[in-house]
């Protein structure tokens, strides 16, 4: 939400589209984000399950 406190605010539409875009660019740096974290609990569960692998493995 983008408010103007000190007074009644007519927003233009390039102001608008630039909300927009920002918005945007927003949502989707934090859905990367939430991948980005997914991803790391996936490579450190896959690592637990290679070090149990390798440990149940003798030559």
């Amino acid at each position: 939400m983008v408010h103007q406190y000190d007074r009644t605010r007519i927003w233009k539409s390039g102001e608008i589209g630039l909300m927009k875009q920002l918005t945007t660019q927003v949502a989707i740096a934090i859905q990367q984000s939430e991948l980005y974290k997914q991803l790391q609990t996936l490579d450190a569960e896959l690592e637990h399950h290679v070090q149990q692998a390798n440990s149940r493995v003798r030559f």
